[in-house]
């Protein structure tokens, strides 16, 4: 991580490494930290949420309240700083590997402009609607050159380049998605939001 990215993350987003480290801690141990996080976020995903997703609904089983064993403790607001409010439809297309759910808080990965790939804090709403391109759209789209052959990362404004731009290494093909991103920001004028980022920056030479 750059140091505007980690100055970035002392501000915006304290909660993911802990308010008071986030005000303490060297550059170098806050990038540390994140590392750690991310790594405990994936283990916590992969081993951990299984088992208690089961006692969970062992206690539901007999109306026990799920605090009541300690497996969940929700963070405050005010430890815990969300990175962006997504729709409950964008949450569970979400691969389960690039999400998790730590203390009660729920967790996506995004590709950020300015910190690059990162495990951020996020607000699931019922009511957010998303737009949504159906596949004849897509296709006028892909033959347009709006969106990749495929009809994925559909880029027609300042919104889509912004999602295409956060979900972009989600994408099966990272290196195709972020050239078609740089391509459609320019396309648009927006050169100004293509990420320079160390990871969207190879992708594009790749």
């Amino acid at each position: 991580m750059s140091s505007e990215a980690i100055a970035k993350l002392r501000k915006d987003m304290p909660g993911y490494v802990g308010p008071k480290f986030a005000q303490k801690a060297s550059d170098e141990d806050i990038q540390l930290m994140v590392d750690l996080k991310d790594e405990k976020a994936l283990l916590f995903n992969q081993y951990i949420k299984p088992v208690n997703d089961k006692i969970v609904k062992l206690l539901k089983k007999y109306r026990i309240p799920h605090g009541a064993t300690g497996i969940e403790e929700s963070l405050s607001e005010a430890a815990v700083k969300i990175y962006k409010t997504i729709s409950k439809k964008e949450w569970d297309r979400t691969p389960a590997d690039y999400k998790s759910v730590i203390d009660g808080v729920h967790y996506k990965m995004f590709n950020d402009p300015k910190m690059g790939t990162i495990l951020a804090p996020v607000e699931i709403s019922e009511s957010l609607m998303e737009r949504e391109y159906n596949t004849a759209q897509r296709k006028e789209m892909a033959d347009s050159g709006e969106a990749l052959p495929d009809g994925s990362f559909p880029i027609a404004d300042e919104e889509d380049l912004k999602n295409a731009i956060s979900s972009y290494g989600l994408g099966k093909d990272s290196s195709a998605a972020a050239k078609h991103i740089a391509k459609r920001a320019r396309a648009l004028g927006l050169a100004d939001l293509i990420p320079d980022t160390e990871d969207f920056q190879k992708a594009l030479k790749s």
